[in-house]
């Protein structure tokens, strides 16, 4: 609750600073914390009628560079409420780079937390033509063509859920108990695709989190692997072009640690949790 509270805490703080106006000496940052608290005071300032509210939430919840974060944690864990940051900046004509960070906490105890950075480099290209008074025009327009950009993703994540635990005291009796379950972020063993694994003590078992809109390209298993669905649906593609739907409850054993290995892609707006054994994240 803590989390919560800070939010609404920075939220307050902004709409209560007192207008004022721009200074030539302010940075963008505070330039930016100027607009916002203004923003927020129209938005949030005309009262109760429904119109106004749905105004201030909207202000809430998307302004920036600070706004209520509202996300959701892996199946059966809830939806999680912080605050996000998210910035700017534009160095020269050839760099925009954006960064943005939350922290979400639910109900149950859990949370995530991340930070992101997305960089694009905009190479020179020819700028207009330009044609002298009583000159001939070219005879055919220039066309429009659209130029790619390289662009750069950045990214830090880390999850941690709750479980539920059964031990017995030195009287022999037992109890439950709550443990914190941490994600960690995987990369590079799966092209194309990150995911995120939590590993369950010493074993080579682990559970997966594959999160909405993930696809990846054809890999290998690192070691032959039990997956075992437990929420979120996914297909499972294999070399030979074929597809197979995957819910909660199926199990699959895979065992392509040589060849052209398989892929995968999230079904739907739901993010897919798995338990696997051979694999320990």
């Amino acid at each position: 609750m803590r989390l919560l509270a800070s939010s609404a805490l920075v939220l307050i703080t902004l709409i209560a600073l007192p207008a004022s106006p721009a200074m030539a000496q302010e940075s963008q940052f505070q330039a930016d914390l100027r607009r916002e608290g203004e923003d927020l005071r129209s938005a949030c300032g005309g009262g109760f009628d429904p119109k106004a509210l749905v105004g201030c939430v909207v202000a809430v919840a998307t302004d920036d560079p600070f706004h209520v974060a509202i996300g959701s944690l892996p199946p059966l864990n809830g939806m999680g409420f912080g605050l996000a940051f998210s910035e700017h900046y534009t160095p020269n004509e050839h760099w925009r780079i954006n960064w943005n960070a939350d922290s979400v906490l639910a109900t149950s105890g859990s949370w995530r937390a991340g930070a992101y950075m997305k960089i694009v480099q905009i190479p020179d290209r020819p700028g207009p033509a330009v044609v002298r008074p009583g000159a001939t025009p070219p005879s055919r327009p220039p066309s429009v063509t659209i130029n790619e950009y390289p662009v750069y993703n950045v990214y830090l994540q880390t999850i941690s859920l709750d479980k539920l635990t059964v031990t017995a005291g030195q009287d022999g009796r037992t109890s439950f108990g709550e443990r914190e379950v941490e994600f960690h972020t995987i990369d590079g063993i799966v092209p194309g695709g990150v995911f995120d694994a939590a590993p369950l003590g010493g074993s080579d078992v682990a559970l997966v989190h594959f999160a909405a809109g993930f696809v990846s390209e054809y890999h290998l298993t690192p070691t032959p692997t039990w997956m075992f669905v437990l929420a979120g649906r996914l297909d499972l593609g294999t070399s030979d072009g074929a597809w197979a739907e995957l819910g909660p409850g199926d199990i699959v054993h895979m065992s392509d640690t040589e060849g052209l290995g398989h892929r995968s892609r999230v079904l739907g707006a739901d993010d897919v949790l798995m338990a696997t054994a051979g694999f320990g994240g």
